[in-house]
C-alpha cells in the first residue's frame, strides 16, 4: 500500500484545495496502482498522484471512444442497414434469386420484442422496417435464401485482453458488421425470455428478419444464413437508419454499454482509415484526438468499451481530454452525454444530497479488481475542475478505499468551486466489497455513496 500523494505543486505553493486533497489521501492506506489528478478549465495542473501512471481504465475509456466517434463521425451520424435482392420482384410477387440484409455496423438494430421486453430505453433500430418495406415491394415468396452480409467490418469478433467468460456472462457479444439485438440471441425457456451471445451475429440477424417477413405472410424457401460474399450488382428493396450518434453515445456512456462502444469504436476506423480492425480504429482514435494536445505514449486502446486487461490510459489522460472536449465547439454535447449524480446513469445515486449532486458530470468503471471515475465538477459561473481517479490491483477492502476516494474528490472540488467546507466522505471501509465481474457495468454495483448520515452534513451555501 502507498502511504501518500506525490503533488506537482506551483512555484507559488499548492493552493488550499491541493492541500485538502493532499490531506485527503494521507487519510487512509491506498493502493499501489492508483492515478489521481485535477486540471482546471485551462488544463492547468492542481493535483496530481501517480496522474501519468498507465493504468486499466475499465469502462471509463468510453470516453476516447464517444470522443473520436464524434470527431470522425459527427453527432448526426446515422448508421444505414439496406434489404438487397439477387433479382427484380416478378409480378406474381415471387422473387427467383436470395434476399440480402447488408449491415452498416449498427449496434442498434433491433426487433420488436428486444424493444418492448429487454431493453425498452435503449435507442433502437427499427428491424421491422425492413420487413414491410420488402412487404411494399411486393414480395411474397423468395425462392433463395435470406443472407446477413457483415463485410463491411472485417471479421474480427473479439478484442485482445477479453477473458473466455465475456461472452457466456454476456458482458460482451460479438462484434460484427451486422448485428441485431445488441449482438444476442433471444430464446424462451417455457413462458420465460432469456438471452446468450449470438455464435453468428449475422446469421441471427437474417434469422430475425426471416421471422419478421413469416408474421407477415412472406415465405423464404432456403431460409437465413449469412454470407461473406454478397452479389456484386444487387436491386435494393429497401433501407432504415439508425437514431443519431449522439443518442447512441449518450446510451452507450450513461448506461456503460459494451457493444455499443465496441460497434461505434470499430467503425471509427472504418470511416477513418478505411478498415474496421480493432488496430486500425485505434490508430484513427488517436488521429482523430491529434487536436487536444493528449499525450498517447504508451496508450494502449485494445477494445472501444474498457473490457479488455490490456488497455492502458492514464488519469491525466481521462482529464485531458475531457477538458478539451468540453472545451471544444461541441462542449455542450459532450456534456450531455455524461452520467450526472444523482440525476442519471451510473451516478445516479451517489452524492445525493452533497453540493456535488447536479454538479457532478462523467463516467464510472468497473471491472475485476479496477474501479474508475472521470469527469468534471461545475461551479456557479460555469468553471469546471476536472478529474479522474483511476485504481488497479484492488482487493474488496481497497475497492471500497477508492470508491469513497472518488466521492471524497468530486465533493471537495464541489466544495471549492462553491467556497464552503464541509465533512469529506471517510476512506475507512465500513465492510469488504463483494467482487465485481469482469465488464459488470458500473450501474449493476452497489451505488450508494459512503458518506456520513445526512444530520451529520454542514450544508454549502450554494
Amino acid at each position: 500500500m502507498a502511504t501518500g500523494p506525490s503533488i506537482a505543486h506551483t512555484d507559488a505553493g499548492p493552493s488550499a484545495l491541493t492541500r485538502r486533497l493532499d490531506d485527503l489521501l494521507a487519510t487512509a492506506p491506498l493502493p499501489d496502482r492508483l492515478g489521481v489528478f485535477v486540471a482546471d478549465g485551462n488544463g492547468d495542473e492542481v493535483f496530481n498522484h501517480d496522474g501519468r501512471a498507465l493504468l486499466v481504465p475499465a469502462s471509463a475509456e468510453k470516453l476516447v471512444t464517444a470522443a473520436a466517434a464524434l470527431a470522425a463521425l459527427g453527432p448526426g451520424f446515422r448508421y444505414e442497414t439496406r434489404v438487397n435482392a439477387t433479382a427484380d420482384v416478378g409480378p406474381d410477387g415471387v422473387l427467383t434469386g436470395d434476399l440480402i440484409l447488408v449491415g452498416d455496423g449498427d449496434p442498434a438494430l433491433a426487433t420488436p420484442l428486444f424493444g418492448t421486453q429487454v431493453e425498452p430505453d435503449r435507442p433502437r433500430t427499427p428491424l421491422e422496417s425492413l420487413a414491410d418495406q420488402i412487404v411494399a415491394a411486393g414480395v411474397r415468396t423468395v425462392t433463395g435464401r435470406l443472407l446477413g452480409d457483415p463485410t463491411v467490418l472485417p471479421d474480427e469478433p473479439a478484442a485482445a485482453g477479453w477473458l473466455d467468460r465475456y461472452f457466456t456472462e454476456l458482458d460482451a457479444t460479438r462484434v460484427s458488421g451486422l448485428t441485431v439485438e445488441a449482438g444476442r440471441q433471444l430464446y424462451f425457456e417455457g413462458e420465460q425470455l432469456r438471452a446468450r451471445a449470438a455464435a453468428d451475429p449475422a446469421q441471427e440477424a437474417a434469422a430475425s428478419l426471416y421471422f419478421l417477413l413469416l408474421e407477415r405472410g412472406v415465405t423464404v424457401a432456403g431460409g437465413p444464413a449469412a454470407t461473406r460474399a454478397p452479389p456484386a450488382t444487387p436491386v435494393a428493396l429497401g433501407a432504415v437508419e439508425s437514431p443519431p450518434l449522439v443518442d447512441l453515445l449518450r446510451h452507450m456512456i450513461q448506461h456503460s454499454e459494451n457493444h455499443m462502444a465496441d460497434a461505434i469504436f470499430r467503425t471509427v476506423g472504418r470511416v477513418d482509415g478505411g478498415a474496421g480492425t480493432w488496430a486500425a480504429a485505434a490508430a484513427a482514435a488517436e488521429r482523430e484526438l491529434d487536436g487536444l494536445g493528449l499525450d498517447w505514449d504508451g496508450v494502449v486502446l485494445a477494445d472501444g468499451s474498457g473490457l479488455s486487461r490490456d488497455d492502458r490510459l492514464s488519469a491525466g489522460f481521462l482529464v485531458h481530454l475531457d477538458r478539451g472536449m468540453t472545451a471544444s465547439s461541441g462542449g455542450d454535447i459532450w456534456q450531455d452525454l455524461m452520467a450526472v449524480a444523482g440525476e442519471s446513469g451510473t451516478l445516479r445515486r451517489r452524492l445525493v444530497g452533497t453540493v456535488a449532486e447536479h454538479r457532478l458530470s462523467g463516467k464510472t468503471g468497473s471491472l475485476e479488481g479496477v474501479r474508475s471515475l472521470a469527469g468534471s465538477v461545475a461551479g456557479p459561473d460555469g468553471d469546471r475542475l476536472h478529474f479522474a481517479v483511476v485504481g488497479n490491483d484492488l482487493d474488496g477492502e481497497a475497492v471500497q478505499v477508492v470508491r469513497a476516494l472518488q466521492d471524497a474528490v468530486a465533493l471537495a472540488l464541489a466544495q471549492d468551486l462553491y467556497a464552503c467546507h464541509e465533512p469529506l466522505p471517510s476512506l475507512t471501509p465500513p465492510s469488504p466489497s463483494p467482487p465485481a465481474r469482469d465488464g459488470q457495468p458500473a450501474g449493476a454495483e452497489p451505488e450508494q455513496t459512503a458518506l456520513p448520515p445526512a444530520d451529520e452534513l454542514i450544508p454549502c451555501a450554494a
